[in-house]
């Protein structure tokens, strides 16, 4: 099913909503399925960019930029260690932690996938990290438009997104 709309898929996301519960993988591949509730120390959100989009695009787009050393470098040394660096401190439940790998993480995405955020987010993206209250990243396409917003101050977060007119759900 998850093929039909992004070309090719790990499948993962259509098993994870079909058991309703998080699934983490292992490196290596193994799979494990987290019977432990667990809940964001954070507060999350869905940005609503009104811009449809396809994941297979990007997905292509990715795939050239690993011809590049310096890029396959930069995500090796730096976005794999600080995405399983934010795992670990959520899987913890090590909030001030897992805000600060998410900076690291936002950063990144900023930087070297700039061409994936929407021009009108770029702004709102560049004040989250500016700021001590939220950071964003970007989430799979899906042929949807939405970035993830986590925050540690909901109130602060949820008064700039309304005051930049940005349609957002709290997941």
């Amino acid at each position: 099913m998850e093929s039909f709309f992004h070309g090719t898929s790990s499948g993962f996301d259509p098993l994870v909503s079909y058991i309703k519960k998080p699934i983490q993988i292992h490196r290596g591949g193994e799979m494990e399925i987290l019977e432990k509730e667990r809940k964001s120390p954070l507060s999350i959100f869905l940005i609503d960019t009104h811009l449809p989009r396809k994941t297979e695009t990007f997905v292509n787009i990715f795939l050239e930029k690993c011809k590049d050393d310096f890029f396959s470098k930069e995500i090796n040394e730096t976005l794999i260690p600080d995405s399983d660096a934010a795992i670990r401190f959520f899987l913890d439940g090590k909030s001030d932690a897992l805000f600060h790998a998410l900076h690291f993480i936002s950063w990144f995405q900023f930087r070297m996938f700039r061409e994936f955020i929407p021009m009108a987010f770029r702004d709102i993206w560049l004040e989250g990290l500016l700021s001590t209250h939220f950071r964003i990243k970007l989430c799979g396409a899906g042929g949807g438009g939405f970035l993830l917003c986590f925050s540690q101050d909901e109130v602060a977060s949820e008064s700039f997104l309304k005051q930049r007119g940005v349609l957002f759900f709290k997941v």
